[in-house]
Order: structure tokens, then sequence, then C-alpha cells
């Protein structure tokens, strides 16, 4: 009976603990990808912003060799894979690259639901090859528009960090486990003991011991 009892009592306190240690991770580690994720967006979409300021005059203008300067310049940052500046019909200019093989391509044609949704939200995520797409309107005054900039960036970086920080939360995992199995051994002897006590105090008292006293340490009733 008494070990039918410390088992129950075990795997009680090893299910609480587990439960409330575990959850506790994995809320924190759900916490973190959503930081990591906002970081890095927040950095994605201010460099597009810089680029869109940085090209009003030469896209107004349509200095395309100073376009692709600028664009070349982007494209020097680490994380970003892409860059794309088009005219307000939607045709890039400038690809950023020295052929400028894009050239008179349509956004749509070249980059899809990719674009429109990038066009619709200001940014989309293609989570098949972890990529970011920012979308900015480029204004000449506050009501004309006289093009478009995508800047494309990499979640790799923050992919890694997060694998990363993964195995470290699994580590942490893995002592909680065993932390649970000391706390519940520890936890089933402090219940059971009293339990003990009394069986035994029962067992002397049927043999005519009157002299048996139960042994009572805590200051609670």
């Amino acid at each position: 009976i008494m070990l039918s009892i410390r088992v129950k009592a075990m795997t009680l306190a090893f299910i609480v603990v587990c439960t409330v240690g575990l959850s506790v991770i994995g809320y924190s580690l759900m916490r973190v990808q959503k930081i990591y994720l906002e970081e890095t967006l927040a950095k994605g979409s201010l460099t597009s912003d810089i680029l869109s300021y940085s090209i009003i005059d030469p896209l107004y203008n349509l200095k395309i060799d100073k376009l692709s300067q600028s664009l070349s310049n982007i494209l020097i940052n680490k994380g970003v894979t892409r860059v794309l500046i088009s005219d307000n019909e939607f045709y890039i200019l400038s690809d950023g690259t020295e052929k400028n093989d894009l050239r008179d391509e349509l956004l749509i044609d070249v980059l899809g639901d990719y674009y429109l949704e990038a066009k619709a939200n200001g940014h989309a995520i293609n989570k098949d090859k972890d990529r970011a797409l920012f979308f900015r309107t480029v204004y000449i005054t506050e009501s004309e528009i006289v093009g478009y900039a995508l800047v494309e960036i990499s979640l790799d970086a923050m992919k890694i960090s997060l694998r990363r920080l993964q195995t470290i939360y699994a580590a942490i995992s893995v002592g909680v486990l065993f932390m649970a199995l000391l706390l519940s051994a520890i936890a089933s002897t402090l219940i059971t003991r009293p339990i003990t006590n009394l069986i035994e105090i029962t067992k002397r008292l049927a043999k005519g011991d009157f002299s048996a006293r139960a042994k009572h340490t805590t200051t609670d009733e």
C-alpha cells in the first residue's frame, strides 16, 4: 500500500513540476522567437525606408546610373539579398546589378504573389526560402508617386541564432526533467513519511503497546 501511495505521489509531483517548468520554457522560447523576428523585420524596414528616401531625385529624373549605385550600396549590407526599383507603373528600372537584366520587367512577373503580399502589407515573408520582402512607395510630393522600392533580406542569420537558442533551451528542459525527478522523490517522501509513521503506531497499538505516540513536528494544525 505504501509503495503504491509513494509511486502515486512521485508521479503527481513529477507531472506538476514538468508541466510548470516546460510550460515556462516553451512560452519563453516563443516570446524570444517573436522578438528575434520583430528585430529582423525592423532592420529590413529601416533599410527600405532609407533607400526610398535616397532615390527620390535619381528616380524622378530617371538617372539609372545613380539608381544602380544606390542599390549597389544597399546590397553591400549584410543580409540584403535583392533590391529592385520600379517606376510608377511597376516596370523595373534597376535591380542593383551591373548588367541590370531585370530592367523593363514587371514586378508581378518577377516576384508574383510574393510581391503582391508585400505591396498590400508593407512586407511579406517567404518561409520556403527564409526571405522577407519590403515594399515602399516613393513620393516626390505628398501625393505624386514617382516609383517603388523593394528590398529583400535574408532570415538565415535569425534562423541560426534561433537554432542555437533552441539547443540551449533543450538542455534546460533536460535539466528540468532531472529536477522534476528529484523534487518528486523528495515530495513523495514528505507525503508518505507521516502516513508510514501512523501505520507503524497503529500496528503497535494493535499489539497492546499504548506507549506509542505519533511524531508531530509541523507548526500547523
